[in-house]
């Protein structure tokens, strides 16, 4: 049976169609869009599903283009969730609160510190963790997951792998050259290794809690970067047994954790509702921590950040996936980062042409030079409204007045004809609804702070593009999906 909708506000993935009245649909795909002419007539048949919207909007379906689905729901079911820690005190009190509600537990895992919050913009260290005892190994995650601090008892195990650290990872030290707890970049895999394996059905409850969120906001695409193998398989068994209400799309890590190539998907993967047609590199870390590779100091400090991977391991993994047809997604956040990442592309689009998708996650810091090449090089952007709004503290702190002028340009994106599409990073951040995004993307506002860089503001239609259409070409679907277009497929969000 077909399916109309009327009585509605349509965007078509671009603009507001003025002269539509209603949407008629075939199975999973668009049949027609209606004149209020043909609509009156078609209202008149019998044979249809008529489905009256009371004026709310009709979108083609949003698409979250970068979030953690597993560690999502992971962090709403399974870790202590560190995000509204306003101090070290309120980090151990969150700790001390878990292990009473699970006394058997080995391990104390959380996740979203950000220090900028604390009134001494201080990371904890081991030290700080000693009033919860030395019987348990505490392990907690900075909220950009590219640094995170472990206590006393569990650092003495890590030190047995001080020499064997992952490339790109690093372990801090104190004034006297101690081990202080802090870790960064690939040195969290180590710990990762050492926490208690979880079974696939936790795994796969995690991402259906997860699911379930992002479709009570209105998503109906989903891309979840930095996939392992295991992770890969939990998304399996749910497709498989038709759990998935959401497209998904995964993005396998390139290399392990001992810079070797993943191995278990050899060419790109699509069934049902799950696809993996692209791989991830990490350029640096995060902005935020400071971990995001510059090309000069941050303020006030005398580091830069770093590069994870050398040119020529990043080019040789690049030519290597490129060349069995898996599109490339690199994690680029500072100036230096995606310099070394465009230098890389040019040599992809050189020895394939534009067949193979390139897409560059976030870029942070881009110049205007970078802007442009951007463009020509025909490289799609994901990138994060809603950074400004929770981690734009961070960034005023550790930024000076030249890089804060290009932090997350988003308006010159789009003039330089940048195909831009939005999602949140969740958890990185805690807000990844649409309105959230919106109102970041057009205010640029700082809580407690003011407005960075409002020339750089976008409308609200901006930010519908980025969620649809844009969604659909950053991931090489523009031909089916993110528009309401006859043949178009009939995926749709709907809001107030």
């Amino acid at each position: 049976m077909q399916t109309l909708y009327y009585n509605g506000r349509f965007w078509s993935g671009e603009n507001w169609l003025n002269e539509t009245a209603g949407i008629l649909v075939n199975g999973n795909r668009i049949e027609s869009l209606l004149s209020k002419e043909a609509l009156n007539h078609t209202m008149q048949r019998h044979d249809l599903h008529m489905i009256d919207l009371n004026q709310q909007n009709m979108y083609p379906g949003f698409w979250e283009s970068h979030i953690h689905i597993w560690k999502l729901g992971n962090l709403m079911r399974s870790i202590v969730d560190l995000r509204s820690c306003n101090s070290v005190n309120e980090i151990c009190e969150a700790l001390q609160l878990w292990r009473e509600q699970h006394p058997d537990a080995k391990w104390i895992v959380g996740r979203g510190f950000n220090e900028a919050l604390f009134d001494n913009h201080t990371m904890p260290v081991a030290d700080d963790f000693g009033k919860l005892g030395d019987g348990i190994n505490i392990f907690i995650v900075r909220t950009c997951a590219h640094i995170a601090v472990v206590n006393a008892a569990a650092l003495r195990q890590l030190e047995k792998y001080v020499d064997a650290l992952p490339p790109g990872g690093k372990m801090g030290r104190d004034a006297l050259g101690r081990y202080n707890g802090r870790l960064y970049e690939t040195a969290l895999n180590v710990v990762y290794n050492m926490l208690p394996k979880m079974s696939d059905d936790v795994y796969m409850q995690d991402i259906l809690v997860a699911q379930d969120s992002l479709w009570q906001e209105g998503y109906r695409y989903a891309t979840d970067p930095s996939v392992s193998q295991r992770l890969f398989r939990a998304f399996e068994n749910l497709n498989r047994q038709s759990s998935l209400k959401l497209h998904i799309e995964l993005i396998p890590d390139a290399l392990d954790e001992s810079g070797s190539p993943m191995n278990f998907l050899q060419e790109p993967y699509s069934d049902r509702k799950l696809s993996a047609r692209f791989v991830k590199f990490f350029a640096d870390g995060g902005l935020s921590g400071k971990t995001a590779a510059l090309s000069r100091n941050y303020k006030n400090d005398d580091g830069r950040g770093w590069l994870r991977m050398t040119d020529d391991l990043f080019l040789n993994s690049a030519m290597r996936f490129a060349s069995r047809g898996f599109g490339l997604a690199t994690h680029a956040i500072g100036d230096l980062a995606i310099e070394q990442t465009l230098k890389v592309y040019r040599k992809i689009r050189k020895h394939f042409g534009y067949d193979i998708l390139l897409r560059i996650e976030h870029l942070g810091l881009p110049s205007e030079t970078h802007l442009q090449e951007i463009y020509k090089l025909g490289i799609k952007v994901v990138s994060q409204p809603v950074f400004i709004t929770e981690l734009g503290k961070n960034f005023l702190q550790y930024l000076d007045d030249t890089y804060l002028r290009q932090c997350y340009p988003f308006k010159s994106m789009l003039d330089h004809g940048i195909d831009l599409a939005f999602s949140s990073d969740a958890p990185v951040v805690k807000d990844f609804s649409i309105q959230g995004a919106i109102k970041a993307a057009a205010l640029r506002e700082v809580p407690g702070w003011g407005i960075m860089q409002p020339s750089e503001a976008l409308s609200a239609e901006d930010v519908y593009k980025a969620y649809t259409l844009n969604g659909a070409i950053a991931h090489g679907y523009e031909t089916f999906r993110g528009k309401l277009e006859k043949n178009y497929e009939a995926n749709f969000s709907i809001t107030q």
